[in-house]
């Protein structure tokens, strides 16, 4: 009898223990179930991530490559630079031709904001067959110091390297024909820079608040210069106009507190209004046959002292600076 009681009271303890083996693994089993169900999902989301990158590639065009983005033209066998993937890119070396599907590309241009706001850029290097940058491409990247354009780029847009603040030095192609609005506004450590007389149309305020800007070198044959296209730089003390430039437009050098002295081109006919706010100047050639002349374009000229004119426009001269204390005086 007490054989046979033990006998239960141990296979009850036996399937007792059988159950509680059962429970544990049954928890163990969630647990791995769950775990194995959360790797399935994450393996799936990344797998929909690459796809969405695949098709995004596939389907619009834009293609990647050492983390640069890209937009193919099939007809034009171009490509367009359009944005970057890699989010600590430092250099972006751009090179001349892409190839995707047996296909070669050149690389002809960057687009529009394509590197904006990029925080990391250091440098940049172009392609010999980009031709345009487009507006706003390197706007306020913050870091970007160095910038190798290529000798085909013709056109630089609106605000391009606009606030980038680390930017010292740039080289300008000798084919570049247009310069956009404030293409180089507020670049602060911008010191010098040459504009090749390859150029034909200058926007206004290119140089604005550039406020390291020394020295900036004109070409000879230059023609046209842009409206406040110098205002506020304040540490540029070295100009010189071509003789080939017709035009002053306004406030083009409007708080150059350190230009002391300027020499204006003979064939220059207008000066527009404020063209010299704020500068040091106290003497002042003004060549023959300006038209509009007016006492508005030379206001703000609080160190002015003496204008020299042709002999034929003295009293012309005399009777709209000379109550001002400005003396008029006659060259050859």
């Amino acid at each position: 009898m007490e054989k046979r009681m033990q006998k239960r009271i141990q296979k009850r303890k036996n399937l007792l223990l059988l159950l509680l083996c059962v429970a544990v693994a049954g928890i163990v089993c969630a647990g791995c179930s769950n775990q194995t169900k959360k790797a399935k999902q994450e393996d799936k989301t990344k797998q929909t991530e690459k796809i969405v990158l695949a098709e995004e590639t596939t389907t619009s065009g834009v293609l990647t490559g050492d983390g640069i983005l890209y937009q193919i033209d099939s007809d034009k066998k171009e490509a367009t630079v359009t944005g970057y993937f890699d989010l600590e890119l430092k250099k972006a070396t751009i090179p001349d031709k892409i190839s995707y599907q047996k296909e070669e590309y050149n690389v002809t241009k960057i687009g529009e904001s394509a590197f904006e706001s990029d925080s990391y850029l250091c440098e940049v290097v172009l392609g010999a067959q980009v031709r345009k940058i487009e507006k706003n491409a390197f706007y306020a990247c913050a870091m970007l110091s160095k910038v190798k354009l290529s000798k085909s780029v013709t056109n630089i847009g609106e605000e391009t390297f606009a606030e980038c603040s680390m930017l010292q030095e740039i080289q300008l192609p000798e084919k570049l024909k247009v310069l956009g609005n404030g293409a180089f506004r507020a670049c602060e450590a911008l010191k010098s820079i040459n504009l090749p007389k390859s150029l034909q149309s200058i926007g206004n305020g290119i140089f604005t608040d550039c406020v390291a800007l020394a020295e900036c070198r004109m070409e000879n044959g230059l023609a046209v210069l842009g409206e406040s296209m110098f205002t506020n730089c304040t540490s540029l003390s070295k100009i010189s106009i071509p003789d080939t430039v017709t035009l002053i437009p306004a406030e083009a050098f409007w708080g150059c507190s350190e230009i002391s002295y300027l020499e204006i081109p003979q064939k220059v006919n207008s000066i527009g209004d404020r063209a010299f706010y704020g500068t040091s100047v106290q003497k002042l050639k003004l060549p023959q046959g300006i038209v509009g002349m007016k006492l508005d374009v030379l206001e703000g000229m609080n160190e002015l002292q003496k204008i020299y004119v042709a002999s034929d426009e003295e009293a012309t001269y005399t009777d709209i600076f000379g109550e001002y204390g400005i003396e008029i005086s006659v060259y050859e």
